[in-house]
């Protein structure tokens, strides 16, 4: 009868929509296409687990978001001291906006856990300018990922720095005192009162 296949094409119409997956949202990108280039091997790797680190953390994309006159993000993890993350905003109005999330090492790996909670920090217009003079000073912008030496067990440090239309990417393992990636890491960190230890982050 004709109202049994009405019937049926309402069920189909009613219950299609509760059957299809859930819509999967689309991968941020952290970076550009040309980040850590000067790397010769491991790069596709290292963007991949560094996305995966910001992605557990729930960061925004620097390079992708729109908005900011300035902005600084230092990501520390190590699997013997945990990690780390500070970040500085400063839209185009000027808004400042700084959170520091820590987290200890779980079963001596240095992968990010996804229930880390950011804590506010309080910054002034003044220390965003202070780090912004300290990126040109060190010559951030000029500075590389490929390095001489290589920690096994050392810790990883990406620093970004976003300066209007201007963005880099660096990557370092355990960077030593005087080079970019440490220096302005460094001050990051000592916004959020996070001390260093044997040039790692102390975190407690």
């Amino acid at each position: 009868m004709w109202y049994r296949s009405f019937l049926s094409l309402v069920a189909v119409c009613v219950l299609l929509p509760l059957q299809l997956p859930p819509l999967k949202a689309a991968p941020v990108a952290y970076f550009p296409d040309d980040a850590f280039s000067d790397l010769t091997w491991g790069r596709a790797e290292l963007v991949q687990e560094l996305s995966a680190g910001l992605t557990a953390l729930r960061e925004p994309s620097l390079y992708a978001k729109g908005d900011p006159k300035f902005a600084a993000r230092i990501f520390v993890r190590s699997a013997f001291t945990g990690g780390v993350v500070v970040r500085v905003e400063q839209n185009v109005n000027g808004q400042l906006r700084a959170v520091v999330k820590k987290w200890k090492p779980r079963q001596n790996s240095s992968a990010v856990p996804d229930d880390v909670t950011g804590v506010p920090l309080d910054v002034t217009a003044t220390v965003a300018a202070q780090i912004r003079d300290l990126a040109d000073k060190k010559g951030f912008w000029r500075a590389g990922s490929l390095q001489d030496y290589q920690s096994v067990d050392g810790s990883s440090w990406l620093l970004e720095v976003r300066d209007g239309d201007l963005y880099r990417a660096v990557h370092n393992y355990s960077p030593f005192a005087g080079t970019p990636v440490f220096d302005i890491g460094a001050a990051l960190l000592g916004l959020a009162h996070v001390g260093l230890e044997y040039g790692e982050p102390k975190i407690e």
